[in-house]
């Protein structure tokens, strides 16, 4: 999913996740449709949800890892969207994080997908929350009010490609100013949870402050990593309190994949 527009926007939800082992395929020719990432919300626009990356579309063998929900925003919707993962929460008390819609379709395995974060925040304008991922739900906010949007829920690790990978993290909440050391009035610091930093698996990262470090398996952008099905970071603007790589347009979601693996075997011959 994307994540959300303008002002305090929220991560974009990482797109669901399936596991199906033991599944027998006849020779022959498998549609796949790989759905593409969501558009980051421009203005004051939620983000938009990511499509649905499907194996074998209407067919016996039909699997499907379902798109992220878009990311709320302050001049909007601040709810976020439903998705695979949904869409974290734009900060508006009371706001809530898209719901996991994962699975929304048929074919049997081990589903993966979380809810966004919710805004717990009293008053309006404080730390909008993180996309939910495929492994974990987005950073709700926290009752104490800091700039530094939630971190993106982690994807999945999975080994289906014969290196364990996170697949489907959640796109980081936007940063509203400097998050660490620096911190607003009541001069309470963000802490590490509200760091703004996309989930692990390629979430979109909402914030290049001097005094952050991005993480492994981050985006330093705003835009997720190519391929991984993850979601787009929230932006803020105006300038200079920007830290986003767009000028208030959300970070774009990833496109989905579908990975099909054999079994290997040993036609070797001892003598």
């Amino acid at each position: 999913g994307g994540g959300g527009g303008n002002r305090y926007g929220a991560g974009g939800g990482g797109g669901g996740a399936m596991l199906a082992t033991g599944v027998t395929l006849d020779p022959g020719t498998y549609a796949v449709s790989i759905g593409s990432g969501g558009n980051g919300g421009p203005g004051s626009a939620q983000g938009s949800d990511g499509g649905n990356t499907i194996f074998h579309p209407g067919g016996p063998q039909q699997r499907q890892g379902t798109g992220g929900g878009g990311g709320g925003s302050y001049d909007s919707t601040t709810n976020g969207r439903p998705g695979g993962s949904g869409g974290g929460a734009g900060s508006r008390p009371g706001s809530t994080g898209g719901p996991s819609s994962q699975p929304s379709a048929p074919g049997s395995g081990t589903d993966y997908g979380n809810r966004g974060g919710n805004y717990n925040t009293s008053g309006n304008g404080w730390a909008p929350a993180g996309g939910g991922g495929a492994g974990a739900q987005g950073t709700d906010s926290g009752p104490a009010q800091y700039n530094g949007g939630g971190n993106g829920g982690d994807g999945v690790q999975l080994s289906i490609s014969g290196t364990a990978t996170y697949y489907g993290g959640g796109g980081g909440a936007s940063a509203f100013h400097n998050i660490s050391p620096s911190a607003p009035s009541p001069n309470t610091p963000a802490p590490s949870s509200h760091k703004t930093f996309g989930g692990a698996g390629g979430g979109g990262t909402g914030a290049s402050s001097p005094d952050v470090t991005i993480p492994p398996n981050s985006s330093p952008g705003a835009n997720a990593t190519a391929n991984t099905g993850s979601g787009g970071a929230g932006a803020h603007s105006p300038a200079p309190q920007n830290f986003n790589s767009g000028p208030g347009v959300g970070g774009n979601g990833a496109a989905g994949l579908v990975i099909v693996a054999y079994p290997s075997v040993d036609n070797s011959v001892s003598t």
